[in-house]
This record gives structure tokens, C-alpha cells and sequence, in this order.
């Protein structure tokens, strides 16, 4: 959920997925709890067979035609969907523009080792601007980098 910029008078953002009553087209497709396809029915008799079952209606695909209901567990979805984006956002590689100098070289292999340490991935991006790669003291004449530390901790 965005954050709300200071002065913005605007309701936070609900959340747009129809369930149970709020969806209000004639016939959708229905989808049943353990993935197999009911078929076109009702809106009516489709929320009837999700309550029979002790489960909600979901407006899963409403750009479809008919849209796409499933008859799930409505929180269950909601945990599920929060826990994806939320390995979506901790695999994110992080890439700073400004080029590594040679002071910070120490603290990226610090950082590294005890990213290995926690068994944890580690992604190196050395990047380097057109002046230092013509100096020696970042790799070029056969020195170990960062990069070339991280290979051989690993190997």
C-alpha cells in the first residue's frame, strides 16, 4: 500500500477484488476449490454453492467474459497474495549507480562474508567508470576484486 503523501485528503485504496455479493454480473465462471472448472452458472447459484461449502465467491479475472469466480477461502487468498509480493520484493537486486571506489572494496567483502556466512545469495556488482579501469588497483593486472574474493570463498 502507497504511503500517503501529507496533505493528501484522499481515502487510502481499497481493495478491488469483488467477493460474495459485490459482484453483480449475471453469469460467471466458476472455478471450485480444488481447481477444476464447474462451469458457467449464475451469480446467484454460484455463491450459493461457495456458502454451502463454507467458502467465499472471488472475482478472480473480471476482464473476462464471463468473469472467472473461484470458490476459495477469501483471507487464505488474501495471506497468499500478500506473501508472494512479498518475496517479489526481497529478491529484488539492489544496483547503485555511482561507481565503486577502491575504499569501498573492504566493506563489500565485510557485507559479503557475512552474507555467506548466513547462507544467504549474494549478488556482486562491481561498477566501475571509464577513468578507473584503466588503473591498476582495480583488477586489471590480475589483483583480486571483490568479485574474484566472492568466487573463491565460494568455490
Amino acid at each position: 500500500m502507497p504511503v500517503p503523501r501529507r496533505f493528501d485528503r484522499r481515502p487510502p485504496e481499497r481493495d478491488s477484488t469483488r467477493i460474495n455479493e459485490r459482484i453483480r454480473v449475471p453469469e460467471v465462471r466458476v472455478i471450485g476449490e480444488d481447481g477444476t472448472q464447474i462451469g458457467v452458472m449464475r451469480t446467484d447459484e454460484a455463491l450459493r454453492y461457495a456458502q454451502e461449502r463454507d467458502l467465499d465467491l472471488v472475482e478472480v479475472a473480471p476482464e473476462a467474459r464471463p468473469p472467472v469466480c473461484r470458490v476459495l477461502d477469501y483471507s487464505k487468498y488474501k495471506y497468499e497474495q500478500s506473501q508472494k509480493q512479498k518475496a517479489a520484493r526481497k529478491h529484488q537486486q539492489q544496483r547503485r549507480g555511482n561507481p565503486t571506489s577502491f575504499h569501498d572494496v573492504p566493506s563489500l567483502r565485510r557485507t559479503a562474508s557475512m552474507s555467506i556466512d548466513r547462507r544467504s545469495l549474494v549478488v556482486c556488482w562491481l561498477v566501475t567508470s571509464v577513468s578507473q579501469r584503466s588503473k591498476t588497483y582495480v583488477g586489471s593486472n590480475g589483483e583480486s576484486t571483490t568479485a574474484d574474493w566472492v568466487v573463491s570463498v565460494v568455490s
